[in-house]
């Protein structure tokens, strides 16, 4: 009876032990097969990253260079700006030189400049009987003035307040002419007040004198004169033994180019005699 007892408990021992040993190797079975999946989970997980972070690389590279072409781009334009400003600047100074040029030469010839050839046919035409002249002389005046294109240059440069405004623009000047012109003459008469109206009939002439030119426009003796004339003398006097009033007018013309007349000096003096 103890022999079977021990017998049974031994076979029972072998069947649990063996019963053991199939559930270890179920467990280390199972195991394995666990371990083998994290690892594809892991694998899966890195290649996922891996695409990400590749894809995230691809992106940021397109964008530098797509940045470095714009930068590209916006500095082509620039130069090409750059360029057009520098070009437009050489052309604002060269208009302001043609400018100053033309300006000058208006100044020497200006359509306004009288033409004495055709004062003295007036004055000879505008003549009372009575009357004689004895003396032209026309007097040239002139002054430098400052352009109005060299003007506005230099007050744009000191309105200019930046580092690169460059050289202040030199003063350009332009001649302003002016003329005086003086008609003497002897005015006859049987008494010194026939004298004396005969004077003034020249100095009403001179206001009132119109006519057409050749090429049909209607011209004064005034045109180009101040509107006053000056009685710079008058008197009675004998000139070659007859009684005469001896008259001296003074007529001055407006600043040549329509400038404000400021006092110039005197360039030269041309005499025309008419009479001894």
């Amino acid at each position: 009876m103890i022999q079977i007892n021990l017998l049974e408990n031994a076979s029972k021992g072998s069947a649990a032990k063996l019963a053991s040993g199939g559930m270890a190797a179920s467990g280390s079975a199972g195991g394995r097969g666990g371990a083998v999946l994290i690892m594809i989970s892991v694998v899966l997980m890195l290649g996922v990253n891996g695409g990400l972070g590749w894809m995230a690389w691809s992106k940021v590279n397109e964008t530098r260079q797509e940045s470095k072409r714009i930068e590209a781009e916006r500095d082509d334009i620039q130069a090409q700006i750059d360029s057009k400003l520098n070009e437009a600047e050489q052309v604002r100074i060269y208009r302001e030189v043609v400018s100053n040029q033309m300006d000058v030469l208006r100044s020497l010839d200006p359509p306004d400049r009288i033409l004495w050839c055709e004062k003295l046919n007036m004055l000879a035409n505008l003549m009372p009987s009575s009357v004689f002249l004895t003396e032209v002389d026309i007097e040239e005046k002139v002054t430098m003035v400052e352009t109005e294109q060299s003007k506005q240059a230099r007050a744009k440069w000191e309105a200019d307040k930046t580092k690169n405004r460059g050289k202040q623009p030199e003063v350009v000047k332009r001649p302003l002419i002016r003329y005086v012109m003086r008609i003497t003459g002897l005015a006859l008469g049987p008494t010194s007040v026939d004298q004396f109206d005969n004077a003034m009939k020249v100095h009403q002439a001179m206001i009132d004198y119109k006519t057409v030119n050749a090429r049909g426009q209607a011209i004064r003796f005034m045109d180009a004169f101040n509107p006053n004339i000056e009685f710079e003398s008058m008197e009675s006097t004998v000139h070659e033994g007859r009684p005469v009033n001896k008259f001296v007018f003074k007529l001055t013309t407006r600043p040549i180019g329509g400038q404000p007349d400021p006092l110039g000096q005197t360039k030269n003096s041309n005499v025309v005699a008419l009479a001894e």
